[in-house]
């Protein structure tokens, strides 16, 4: 029984059969890997076949990915660890909007960084557990600019009822009225202001909160919300 076979899924497992990193129904390979009509099958080859040049070239140049693969298969051990990102972590992202994924996929994480060793490890022996280490972020910018900030939280909408006065805008026609609670009944009625008396009639029929609510949809544009 592997290590990772300890681990509840609660829990983030610490070492992972290299051929296991190699499905890509569980692991998704990062989309900065992927060349130009690339499909993860072919990153896969292409990472496999890097791994196997040599560390050195006759003229020194050194290529990315190259003498993984003889290490490895000499009896060698991976030191740095894989950089995964847990399937918590892409959810969250997708639901930010940072990230979209493809519908139906459903991975157990996705593979940030690292892909040349796993390809070897994969190749010399599926079973050989490798490290890995779980990053936060998916997209390696962030390393330099940081983490989005979150968005600040909506302010709360408030209540139209609030205070039990509404008043409406002084261009509806026959001038402003108003909506007002009345504390000893808690209804709401309407008042229009007589200018002969020079004071505020009130209509008789008293409304409830729902019906006041109602009232005022349906004749929003005489009470605005500012």
């Amino acid at each position: 029984m592997s290590s990772s076979d300890h681990v509840s899924p609660q829990q983030l497992a610490m070492f992972i059969p290299a051929g296991k990193l190699m499905d890509p129904k569980q692991y998704l390979v990062h989309s900065f890997e992927h060349l130009a009509g690339e499909s993860t099958k072919d990153v896969q080859a292409r990472k496999l076949e890097e791994s196997k040049q040599p560390f050195a070239t006759d003229t020194g140049e050194q290529p990315h990915g190259g003498g993984i693969w003889n290490s490895l298969s000499s009896g060698a051990q991976i030191k740095k660890p894989i950089e995964l990102v847990s399937q918590v972590d892409l959810k969250e992202q997708e639901g930010e909007g940072i990230i979209h994924m493809r519908e139906g996929i459903n991975p157990q994480a996705l593979i940030r960084d690292g892909m040349h060793r796993i390809a070897a490890a994969a190749d010399v022996d599926p079973k050989m557990e490798v490290r890995v280490q779980w990053e936060r972020n998916v997209h390696w910018e962030h390393d330099r600019l940081g983490r989005p900030a979150d968005p600040p939280p909506p302010e709360p909408e408030l209540d139209p009822l609030e205070g039990g006065l509404r008043w409406s805008k002084d261009e509806v026609p026959g001038g402003p009225y108003k909506v007002q609670r009345e504390p000893d009944t808690n209804l709401w009625h309407q008042h229009h202001y007589d200018r002969v008396a020079d004071d505020w009639v009130k209509q008789e029929r008293g409304m409830s909160e729902d019906e006041t609510r109602k009232f005022l949809v349906e004749r929003e544009d005489h009470f605005p919300n500012e």
